[in-house]
């Protein structure tokens, strides 16, 4: 596998993994208050899952630009 596809491979990944908006691992300590009101704010689980696939894709990002830019045709 080339350097590009790795690091489109794990672009895909990332975006994947972040539209993964309200799961993580692990039992939710807000699910049952959540289901009787939704106003409850989520539990700290779901922000620490959502704050490192935010971070993941965003290194995925930055790295696919940086292969864009290094790679990229010239002059066009």
């Amino acid at each position: 596998m080339t350097t590009a596809e790795q690091l489109l491979a794990d672009l895909e990944a990332a975006a994947e993994d972040l539209l993964k908006c309200g799961e993580h691992e692990g039992i939710c300590t807000n699910a049952h208050q959540m289901k009787l009101l939704p106003a409850v704010a989520p539990c700290r689980k779901h922000e620490s899952a959502m704050r490192a696939r935010e971070q993941r894709f965003r290194q995925a990002l930055e790295s696919f630009k940086v292969l864009r830019d290094v790679f990229g045709p010239q002059g066009i």
